[in-house]
C-alpha cells in the first residue's frame, strides 16, 4: 500500500497566505512591486521549509518505495527470479561462444576474412541482453510500462538478428557499414541544432571525411544505401523499405500487435495515457510504481532473449552450449507456467 506523504510546504504557505489582511490582498492584486516582494518572501520560505524538511521527505519517499517493492516481490518474486536466471544463463552462453571464437578465429580470419554474421549476432545479442537487464530493473522497481517500452527496442534487435542469420555474410557486413550513414546524418543534425543543445560544431573537415566515407559506401552498395534502412533496401530480390517488411520475413518472431502496443509508451499519442501498464483504475493517471501489469513484459522479454541466444549459439556446436540452450528453453517454459498462475489475478496484464 503506497504511503501518503506529508505536505509541509502546502501547509506552511497556506498559513502565510491566511495571515494576509484585506489590504495586503488588494495590494497583491493592484501593486506589481508589492506582489513581487510577497512572491519572493514566500519563495524564500518555501526553500527554507524544503531544506528543513528534506530528511523527513526523503525518508517518506524511501518508505513508499520499499513498501511498493515488497508488494511487487510478494506477487512476482518467482517470475522475476526466473527471468534473472534466463538473462545470466544467456550471458554465460555468449561468453562461451565468444571465447571459442577467439580461440579458433586466428588462422581462419587470415584465410577467410571476418565472419560478419557472427560479429553481428554477438553485437546484437549483447545489446539485447543489456536492454533485457534494464527491463528487469524497471520491473523490480514497479515500472512495467517502462519495461514494455524498452521491450520494443529488444524486439527490433531480435527481428534484425533473425533476418541477418538467414542471409549471407555480405548482408551482415552492409548492416555494420550502415553505421557510417547514421553517424554522418547525426553529425549534420547536431551542427544544425548545436546552439540549442549547447554543443560544439563538427568541423568542416570532419563532415567532409564522413561524407566521403558514405559516398564510397554508396558506390559499393548503391545510392539507396544512404536512405533509411539503406542496408536492407539495397538487397537484390527482396523489397524492403520499412521495418515491417523485415518482420514479414521473420514469421517466428512476428509480433506486430505487441510492437504497436509498446509504441503507446514511447510516442506522445493520447492512447499512451489511457493504456498504461500497471494502471488498474479507470480515469486515473499512473505517475508512480505499480505491482500489476508485469505478465506480458516478462514473457516477451524472455522470448526475445532465448531467440537471440539461439541465433548466437548456432556459431558454436558443443555439448556444453547445447545443454545450456536446452536449459534456457526449460527456464522459459517454467516462466510461462509461472506467469499463468498470476495472470488471472493481474487485471492489467
Amino acid at each position: 500500500m503506497p504511503v501518503r506523504l506529508d505536505r509541509p510546504f502546502h501547509n506552511t504557505l497556506g498559513k502565510e497566505l491566511e495571515s494576509l489582511s484585506d489590504r495586503d490582498l488588494n495590494l497583491l492584486l493592484s501593486n506589481e512591486t508589492y506582489r513581487i516582494n510577497v512572491f519572493e518572501s514566500l519563495l524564500k520560505l518555501f526553500l527554507q521549509e524544503a531544506k528543513r524538511n528534506k530528511r523527513h521527505i526523503l525518508k517518506a519517499i524511501k518508505t513508499d518505495e520499499n513498501n511498493a517493492k515488497k508488494l511487487i516481490k510478494s506477487k512476482y518474486r518467482s517470475q522475476l527470479d526466473r527471468l534473472e536466471l534466463i538473462l545470466y544463463l544467456s550471458t554465460e552462453i555468449s561468453e562461451n561462444v565468444a571465447e571459442e571464437q577467439r580461440f579458433s578465429s586466428g588462422s581462419a580470419q587470415m584465410t577467410r576474412g571476418i565472419n560478419y554474421k557472427y560479429v553481428t549476432a554477438l553485437q546484437l545479442h549483447g545489446r539485447g541482453l543489456l536492454i533485457a537487464k534494464e527491463i528487469l530493473a524497471l520491473l523490480n522497481n514497479g515500472f512495467p510500462n517502462g519495461g514494455l517500452a524498452r521491450w520494443r527496442s529488444l524486439y527490433e534487435i531480435a527481428v534484425i538478428s533473425s533476418f541477418l542469420s538467414s542471409q549471407d555474410q555480405s548482408v551482415s557486413q552492409m548492416y555494420l557499414d550502415y553505421a557510417e550513414v547514421e553517424r554522418y546524418e547525426e553529425m549534420k543534425s547536431f551542427n544544425v541544432h548545436a546552439q540549442s543543445v549547447y554543443g560544439s560544431l563538427f568541423s568542416e573537415k570532419e563532415l567532409n571525411s564522413a561524407q566521403e566515407l558514405v559516398k564510397s559506401l554508396c558506390e559499393k552498395y548503391g545510392e539507396d544505401f544512404k536512405r533509411d534502412l539503406g542496408w536492407a533496401r539495397c538487397l537484390k530480390g527482396i523489397r524492403i523499405s520499412k521495418f515491417s517488411d523485415i518482420e514479414n520475413l521473420c514469421p517466428a518472431l512476428k509480433l506486430r500487435p505487441y510492437y504497436k502496443w509498446a509504441n503507446n509508451g514511447i510516442h506522445g499519442g493520447p492512447k499512451g495515457v489511457d493504456s498504461t501498464l500497471g494502471n488498474e483504475a479507470a480515469g486515473t493517471i499512473l505517475i508512480g510504481r505499480s505491482n500489476s501489469g508485469f505478465s506480458n513484459v516478462l514473457i516477451l522479454t524472455s522470448w526475445m532473449i532465448v531467440s537471440l541466444t539461439e541465433f548466437l549459439g548456432a556459431y558454436l556446436i558443443s555439448t556444453d552450449v547445447a545443454i545450456k540452450l536446452a536449459a534456457l528453453s526449460f527456464y522459459h517454459e517454467e516462466l510461462l507456467d509461472s506467469v499463468s498462475s498470476v495472470l488471472m489475478s493481474d487485471e492489467n496484464y
